[in-house]
């Protein structure tokens, strides 16, 4: 990947992430703040349950080496 690429994936991260964070409203804080569990449940899921799915389907399903790098990075960095 060269610079160009990089500098072009991170603008666009950038504007996605800053129209995601415009949509919020202080309700939304609020709500997270009195009803914990679903997002103590999708945390849970995100960083516990879904790495263990990955490493067993590598693990059943062998791949390259890069792949399997991929498919690791892909469902940690999914938050």
């Amino acid at each position: 990947m060269n610079e160009t690429t990089k500098i072009i994936n991170a603008l666009g991260l950038i504007i996605t992430m800053w129209g995601m964070g415009m949509t919020l409203l202080v309700e939304d804080f609020k709500r997270v703040l009195h009803k914990p569990k679903a997002v103590l449940l999708g945390l849970l899921n995100q960083l516990i349950i879904l790495p263990l799915i990955a490493f067993t389907l590598l693990y059943l399903m062998p791949t390259s080496p890069e792949i399997a790098i991929g498919i690791v990075l892909t469902c940690l960095i999914i938050i």
